[in-house]
């Protein structure tokens, strides 16, 4: 079989990088991280989920991030390490 070599400019590999494909994809891992964190926690009395999911677009890339939203998200994840327990959702 033949040597196949592929050449992208830079340019072409930031459009790639902030699609909108990319920026939905990396979202929804996210806000599946988000509700596995969700699902471990317990209930609390506040209306807003403990944990939640946003995506932002920078100079080179989509960035995603699930974060602890409540202060009762704060405290699960610091005593239980939540979030980090809840990565294996995201793949």
């Amino acid at each position: 079989m033949g040597k196949v070599e592929v050449k992208m400019s830079s340019s072409g590999c930031k459009s790639v990088l902030k699609s909108g494909g990319v920026k939905a994809d990396l979202l929804s891992r996210a806000q599946a991280i988000a509700a596995s964190a969700c699902a471990k926690t317990s209930p609390d009395t506040m209306s807003l989920d403990p944990f939640m999911a946003r995506a932002h677009t920078g100079h080179v890339s989509v960035k995603a991030r699930a974060f602890a939203a409540t202060p009762h998200g704060k405290a699960a994840s610091n005593k239980n390490a939540v979030l980090l327990k809840s990565l294996d959702a995201g793949r």
